[in-house]
């Protein structure tokens, strides 16, 4: 029933999903449809109620909420005292490091900005090989994909 708000609005559905409350969703080209079996209730989400796009292709569900506060960083790990200090910090992950061909420096892609989970803007950039480094970028790519970095011999 397509104007109905309570309904899935189409016939294709691309992804069904039950969280840990037992709710129901099931992702479409008109967004996301949430259905609460112990009180029959459907509640619809699509663009005009904040999603970025009416096109849901699937559904994850995190541990704390969306996406959570976990990241992936750079750690140095010092092989005689096996200790591990961080190289990077902060609400950004950073993926995919290639060292320098002198080992002196550290090449990784990283989402940084407002939002940025919410896109697939992935940006090169280099730190230094010791703890307490600062980061720079070295790509300003405006646009999706994932640019792999590495090193190439001087």
């Amino acid at each position: 029933r397509p104007r109905d708000p309570h309904s899935i609005g189409q016939n294709r559905v691309n992804s069904v999903h039950v969280d840990r409350s037992g709710a129901v969703w099931a992702a479409t080209f008109r967004g996301l449809m949430k259905f609460n079996p112990r009180d029959g209730m459907s509640t619809s989400y699509d663009s005009r109620s904040g999603l970025p796009t009416d096109i849901v292709l699937g559904i994850l569900e995190d541990e704390t909420g969306y996406l959570g506060k976990t990241r992936r960083h750079l750690y140095l790990l010092d092989l005689e005292s096996r200790k591990a200090e961080p190289l990077t910090s902060g609400a950004a992950n950073e993926l995919l490091p290639s060292f320098s061909p002198d080992g002196k420096s550290i090449a990784f892609v990283s989402k940084r900005g407002e939002d940025m989970d919410r896109t697939d803007n992935w940006d090169v950039f280099v730190i230094e090989a010791r703890a307490g480094a600062t980061e720079r970028a070295v790509t300003a790519f405006d646009g999706p994909g994932v640019l792999a970095p590495c090193a190439a011999p001087p």
